[in-house]
């Protein structure tokens, strides 16, 4: 790792996860209808940027930790988020 490189510690991660949810305020409606790709492409940042971080490293290492989020989802998690999402729409409706 190059001398200059910023390490990504618990506390950074946690500060970039903070800083993307207070972009969103004031924040989504209660129905929040947009995808999530929507909202993501929205969010500004050079305006999470902290610390010394790069906005590109900031938007990065938020990628990684999706990437997380998704992977370690089990099937059995995916019918249960799933059986909430069509309750929800069918119940709206």
């Amino acid at each position: 790792m190059p001398r200059n490189q910023k390490v990504w510690t618990l506390e950074a991660s946690i500060e970039l996860l903070v800083r993307i949810r207070d972009q969103l305020c004031p924040p989504p409606p209660t129905k929040d209808n947009l995808k999530f790709a929507t909202r993501f492409a929205k969010i500004d940042w050079n305006l999470i940027a902290f610390h010394g971080f790069l906005p590109v490293e900031c938007r990065t290492h938020f990628e990684m930790i999706i990437e997380r989020i998704l992977t370690y989802k089990t099937l059995k998690d995916v019918l249960v988020e799933s059986l909430k999402i069509v309750k929800k729409f069918y119940n709206a409706n």
